[in-house]
C-alpha cells in the first residue's frame, strides 16, 4: 500500500483544490447562469455517457493486459498504438452513425420547447465524446507507471478553472453561448495534447507496433475481454450515468443545473475513491494474474476501511453546513437540489464502503460477471428513472441512482465472497459509522449565529477537530 498512499495522496491533494475551485463555482457563480451552466453539463454529461461505449473497451484494454505486454526496452510491444487503433475503430464507427443517432435524441429524449440550447449545440457532442475517448485511455495507460496525479490534474482540474472563466464571460456578456461550448472543445483538446505530451516525458509514448507478439490465444483472449468491455460499459453508464440525461431530457436546463449540482457534491465525496483506485488497479491486475490474493485481500479491506473514513467525514461536514450553503447561494430554486445531493452522496458512501470490489471482479477471470449485472441494472435504473422523475422530478433520478447503487454493491460483495472467499468489512467498520453519528449529532442543537459563513466555521471546525480522521 506505500505506493499506493504516496499517489493517492498527492492526487487527493490535487482533487481537493479542484474541490475548493468548484464549490466557489457552484455557491457564487452557477445560481447565476443556470440555463448556460445546465447546457455544458448537459453536453459533458452525454459525452462522459457515450465515450465508454465506443472506446472499444480500450481503457481497460490497457490495464487488464499491459502486464503481458510490458517491455520497457521495446515500448512495450507498441502496445499504445495497438489500443488507439481500438479506440480509433469504435471513434469511426460513431462518426458514421452519429447522424442517425442524433435524430434518435432530438426525437425520443430532447424537448426543444423546454431546452432549444440542447437541440442546437447536440452536434457538438460528436468531437468531444471522442476526444473524452482519447484523454481516458491516454491516462489509463499512464496509471500503469502508477502516473495519476497529472492525468488528474489535466482530465478533472482544468475544467473547474475553464468552465468558470467562460461562464464569467458570459455573465458579464463578453462572448455568447456558443463561445462557451467552443472553450469546453479546446479545454479537453488541451487535455489531449497535455497527455500525449506527459506520455513522452516518462518516456512512455513510443514503441513499434510488434502484432507479431499477440499470440492466438492472446488475440482471442483480448478481443474476448473487449467485447464483453464494451458492454459492460453500456450497461455501466446506462445504470449509472442515465440519470444525468434523463433530467436533460424530461425537465429543463435549469433542473439540469441544479441536479449537476448535486452531482457535484456526491462526485467530490468520491475523489478518495479515484485516487485509491486509479493507483491500485494496475497493482490488482498485477496480483490477480500471478494468484496472489493475500495481496488482493489487503488492498480490498484496507481501501474499504480508508474510503469509508474519508467518505463519513465529507458527507458528515456538508450535510452540516448544507443550509447555509443555500443561504449563500441566495437563490431559492437551489434548495429544490438538497434531496437529490441527500440520496446521490449515500449512493456514492456505499461505492466507497466496498472498496475496489469492482476492480477486482473486472481484472478477474470473473470478469464477465458484471456484463449480466450491468444489463440487469440498466434496464432497473432506467425503468425507476422514468418512473420516479415524474413523480418527483430530479429527487426522483437520484433515489433510482441510489436504489441502483445499492442492489449492485450487494451482488458484488456476495460475489467477491463466493469466488474469492473476502469481503470488504471489519467490526472497524460499525466502529467508524458509530464515531461519524457521534461527531454529527451535536451539530443538530447548535444555534443559528445568523451569518452562513460563521455558522459554517462553528459547525464545519467543530466535524474536523472531532472526527477521527
Amino acid at each position: 500500500m506505500g505506493v499506493i498512499q504516496r499517489q493517492g495522496f498527492k492526487h487527493s491533494i490535487v482533487q481537493y483544490i479542484g474541490i475548493a475551485v468548484g464549490a466557489m463555482t457552484q455557491l457564487y457563480l452557477v445560481p447565476k447562469v443556470l440555463d448556460a451552466y445546465g447546457l455544458a453539463m448537459g453536453l459533458i454529461a452525454t459525452a462522459l455517457f457515450m465515450s465508454p461505449l465506443i472506446s472499444f473497451g480500450s481503457h481497460t484494454l490497457g490495464v487488464r493486459f499491459f502486464p503481458k505486454f510490458k517491455n520497457q526496452e521495446n515500448g512495450h510491444n507498441g502496445f499504445l498504438w495497438i489500443l488507439i487503433g481500438v479506440a480509433g475503430l469504435g471513434c469511426l464507427i460513431f462518426f458514421l452513425g452519429f447522424p442517425f443517432l442524433e435524430g434518435l435524441i432530438s426525437k425520443h429524449l430532447l424537448k426543444p420547447d423546454k431546452s432549444p440550447w440542447n437541440v442546437q449545440f447536440l452536434p457538438y457532442v460528436l468531437p468531444l465524446t471522442i476526444i473524452l475517448v482519447y484523454n481516458r485511455l491516454l491516462a489509463m495507460y499512464a496509471s500503469n507507471f502508477q502516473r495519476i496525479v497529472v492525468p488528474s490534474i489535466l482530465e478533472d482540474f482544468l475544467i473547474k478553472i475553464t468552465l468558470p472563466l467562460l461562464l464569467i464571460l458570459f455573465l458579464s456578456e463578453n462572448i455568447p453561448i456558443e463561445w462557451v461550448v467552443y472553450g469546453i472543445l479546446g479545454n479537453y483538446i488541451i487535455v489531449t495534447v497535455g497527455l500525449i505530451s506527459y506520455l513522452i516525458f516518462l518516456g512512455q509514448f513510443r514503441g513499434k507496433l510488434n502484432l507479431s507478439f499477440i499470440s492466438k490465444k492472446l488475440r482471442n483472449e483480448m478481443l474476448s475481454y473487449a467485447r464483453y468491455g464494451v458492454i459492460n460499459s453500456m450497461g455501466a453508464q446506462a445504470a449509472f450515468r442515465v440519470d444525468t440525461l434523463m433530467v436533460v431530457g424530461k425537465t429543463n436546463l435549469s433542473s439540469t443545473a441544479i441536479f449537476s449540482q448535486a452531482n457535484f457534491f456526491s462526485e467530490a465525496l468520491s475523489k478518495p475513491r479515484k485516487s485509491i483506485v486509479g493507483i491500485a488497479q494496475p497493482i490488482i491486475a498485477k496480483a490477480i494474474a500471478e494468484d496472489n490474493l493475500t495481496e488482493v485481500k489487503k488492498i480490498y479491506k484496507k481501501s474499504s476501511l480508508t474510503l469509508l473514513i474519508f467518505g463519513l467525514f465529507l458527507f458528515t461536514g456538508l450535510w452540516t453546513c448544507l443550509d447555509d450553503l443555500f443561504t449563500i447561494m441566495n437563490k431559492p430554486e437551489m434548495e429544490a437540489g438538497r434531496w437529490a445531493i441527500f440520496f446521490l452522496c449515500l449512493a456514492r458512501l456505499l461505492n466507497m464502503s466496498t472498496g475496489v470490489n469492482n476492480e477486482i471482479i473486472n481484472y478477474s477471470k470473473y470478469y464477465r460477471f458484471n456484463f449480466y449485472m450491468y444489463l440487469v441494472l440498466a434496464v432497473i435504473n432506467i425503468s425507476m428513472n422514468i418512473w420516479l422523475i415524474e413523480i418527483y422530478g430530479l429527487v426522483g433520478a437520484a433515489i433510482a441512482t441510489f436504489c441502483s447503487f445499492i442492489l449492485f454493491e450487494i451482488t458484488k460483495i456476495t460475489f467477491v465472497k463466493w469466488r474469492f472467499g473476502f469481503q470488504p468489512y471489519t467490526h472497524k467498520t460499525l466502529i467508524v459509522i458509530g464515531l461519524a453519528l457521534a461527531c454529527y449529532l451535536p451539530t443538530l442543537f447548535f444555534p443559528d449565529l445568523g451569518n452562513p459563513y460563521l455558522n459554517i466555521i462553528i459547525k464545519g471546525g467543530f466535524i474536523g477537530l472531532t472526527y477521527p480522521i
